[in-house]
C-alpha cells in the first residue's frame, strides 16, 4: 500500500504517531516527512484505502520545508485531541478533533519557534497536560494554547526523553566519561 496515495509523491518519513482512545471508535495516524510536513489521516480511512489525508506545516519560518519533523505526540485534553509536532527550530500544536471523532476544522493553536527537538527527545506528560520537550539546557513543558510553561535546567547533551507513569527520565551523553581517542594505532588500548 502506498500511503500518500498514487497522485502524491511518497515523502520521506521521519517520525510517526497513533492515537485511538479507548472510550471512543476512531484513530488517527500523523506522519511527519522530512520536508517539514505532517499528514494526518483518520485510521478508518486507512483501513478503506481511502487516503485523503490533511497536510499540516510544521515548518511555518521560512525557508518554508526545510526542517524536518522531528516528533509528532498526540495528547488527548479534556474533550479534545492535541496533536504537537516539531522541528529542530520549532513546536506547533493543533486541535484535530473532539474525543467522539468529530469532523471539526483543524485549529492551530500555537507554533513557538523559540527552539525544537531533537529525534526521541519528547514525549506527552498528562498530569500537566503538556508536552515536553529535552533542549540543550532544559526540559521544558509546553501548553497546547500557552507555548512555553515552565523548563527544568538540566546540564547535558539529551539522547532521550522518556514518560512512565508519573515520572520522566532523561538520558544525557557525557562526553567527559568517554576516552579520547587520536587516530593513530598507538594510542588505542590494548584488547586482551
Amino acid at each position: 500500500h502506498r500511503v500518500f496515495g498514487q497522485r502524491g509523491p511518497e515523502g520521506q518519513v521521519t517520525c510517526m504517531a497513533a492515537f485511538g482512545a479507548a472510550t471512543s471508535k476512531f484513530g488517527l495516524v500523523a506522519i511527519g516527512c522530512k520536508s517539514g510536513t505532517v499528514q494526518l489521516f483518520r485510521a478508518q480511512d486507512l483501513l478503506q484505502e481511502k487516503q485523503t489525508p490533511v497536510t499540516l506545516n510544521a515548518a511555518e519560518e521560512p525557508p518554508q520545508g526545510t526542517q524536518e519533523v522531528t516528533s509528532l505526540e498526540f495528547l488527548e485534553q479534556g474533550s479534545r485531541v492535541v496533536l504537537f509536532a516539531c522541528t529542530s527550530n520549532a513546536v506547533c500544536s493543533w486541535q484535530v478533533c473532539d474525543q467522539n471523532g468529530g469532523n471539526q476544522e483543524l485549529r492551530l493553536l500555537n507554533a513557538d519557534s523559540t527552539g525544537g527537538a531533537s529525534a526521541g527527545c519528547t514525549c506527552i506528560f498528562p498530569g500537566m497536560n503538556a508536552l515536553l520537550v529535552a533542549k540543550a539546557d532544559a526540559v521544558f513543558a509546553y501548553d497546547p494554547q500557552e507555548g512555553n510553561m515552565s523548563a527544568m535546567p538540566l546540564d547535558g547533551e539529551k539522547v532521550i526523553l522518556k514518560r512512565f507513569k508519573s515520572y520522566f527520565a532523561v538520558v544525557t551523553a557525557d562526553s567527559a566519561a568517554l576516552p579520547a581517542f587520536s587516530s593513530t594505532p598507538s594510542s588505542m588500548p590494548k584488547q586482551t
